[in-house]
């Protein structure tokens, strides 16, 4: 997966921590991230490797250890993530 743009900025928004609805967390990323102005083709990188940006705790620690190249797509972070938390 590609890199994410130099200008990128995470949304702004409460840090996950794994003890509140997933589903509303990854709800209020996707509403935050359809604000920034994200390159289409740069989307599914930026909606992926900005979501970390967004945790805290033990679900930054779930984060940070996924394998190197197990995350294919947001649809597929994001179904981990529902899994997990």
């Amino acid at each position: 997966m590609r890199e994410l743009p130099k200008k990128f900025a995470p949304p702004k928004m409460e840090k996950y921590k794994g003890i509140t609805d997933p589903e509303d967390h990854v709800s209020q990323y996707k509403q935050a991230m359809t604000c920034g102005i994200v390159p289409i083709g740069l989307k599914e990188v930026c909606m992926c490797k900005g979501f970390g940006y967004t945790l805290a705790g033990r679900a930054l620690k779930w984060y940070m250890a996924l394998p190197n190249k197990s995350v294919t797509s947001f649809a597929n972070l994001m179904n981990k993530f529902t899994q997990q938390f």
